[in-house]
């Protein structure tokens, strides 16, 4: 049996504040939550920390509801005077994100800068490009770089 309860003029905004609490901190649950995604990426960051001839560029790709896209081709770049250098590829998983390691012997030449001047090239499974940078859009790049790619629009970082 289930018993109903008048509720008095005060308790209506206790229960009103205690609700809207609620309500914020399921708001601070999904950022967590959205942080821990990275979890997998930020353990193999940390394992590059050790070597600083160790270089990485991690991120995301979304579509246009902001859902990673699954099992796409992420390829990154050195843009030089002579010919670009493909630094290396990789696949996003299943939410989206994606990780490359490389090395400084992988980029730096005789004749060229001290750090590699990055740009990255998104594609599906038959090849065809879904996202490109032209220009660099990290010259000078540091060791560790994230880049966030929305295949609805503009790149996001």
């Amino acid at each position: 049996m289930v018993t109903q309860v008048a509720l008095s003029q005060v308790e209506k905004p206790y229960l009103k504040g205690i609700v809207c609490k609620l309500d914020c901190i399921c708001d601070r649950l999904q950022v967590i939550e959205h942080k821990l995604k990275y979890t997998s990426v930020s353990h193999q960051l940390l394992d590059a920390l050790a070597d600083p001839n160790n270089w990485v560029v991690w991120g995301r790709v979304v579509d246009e509801q902001c859902n990673g896209v699954y099992d796409v081709i992420i390829s990154l770049f050195d843009r030089d005077f002579r010919y670009d250098e493909r630094l290396g590829c990789t696949r996003t998983n299943k939410d989206g994100e994606f990780c490359i390691f490389y090395r400084t012997e992988d980029f730096q030449d005789l004749m060229e800068d001290d750090n590699p001047d990055l740009y990255l090239k998104v594609m599906d499974q038959q090849g065809n490009t879904l996202f490109c940078w032209e220009t660099p859009v990290r010259c000078q790049a540091g060791r560790f770089e994230r880049f966030d790619i929305s295949l609805g629009g503009a790149a996001t970082s």
